[in-house]
């Protein structure tokens, strides 16, 4: 917050005086984490454990959530552990093949009267092809939603 004076003004502009204090009002959040576009929709697909380099065991369904470049939000009817690593199976397509990607989990939280859990997921060495079909996805639904006045 602060308060200047107008210095001039003339018919396409107004100059004012450099203010004398500036005071913080609030800060936002603290370390900003994110630095990639989320997009808030959901993905259904499927997920199985990826350890030290083996597959295990078969397809689970999940939904995908808060999907970016970096990661994305998975609810799913089984827990995993901080620090595991997944496969997932994800079609961000109806005319091309789903994309598979590995994420460690790096939050797990149980879903209150559920047996159901969200997991925090950071994608995993992330191909160029696959990076590239999540931006295209994120894209073409923050179009749909700012077409429908909804974004």
């Amino acid at each position: 917050r602060f308060s200047t004076s107008v210095k001039s003004v003339d018919d396409k502009q107004a100059t004012f005086a450099m203010p004398g204090k500036i005071e913080t009002v609030q800060k936002f959040g603290g370390s900003v984490k994110r630095t990639n576009v989320r997009i808030d929709t959901t993905v259904s697909m499927h997920w199985r454990y990826y350890t030290e380099g083996k597959i295990q065991g078969e397809w689970q369904k999940g939904v995908l959530s808060d999907l970016s470049r970096t990661g994305a939000s998975l609810a799913a009817d089984r827990a995993l552990k901080t620090g595991n690593t997944v496969e997932l199976k994800i079609p961000l397509s109806t005319s091309e093949e789903p994309i598979v990607v590995r994420a460690e989990a790096k939050r797990v939280d149980k879903i209150a009267n559920r047996e159901k859990y969200t997991v925090g997921l950071s994608f995993q060495g992330l191909r160029a092809d696959a990076d590239r079909a999540i931006m295209d996805f994120i894209n073409r639904r923050q179009t749909d939603l700012r077409n429908r006045g909804l974004g």
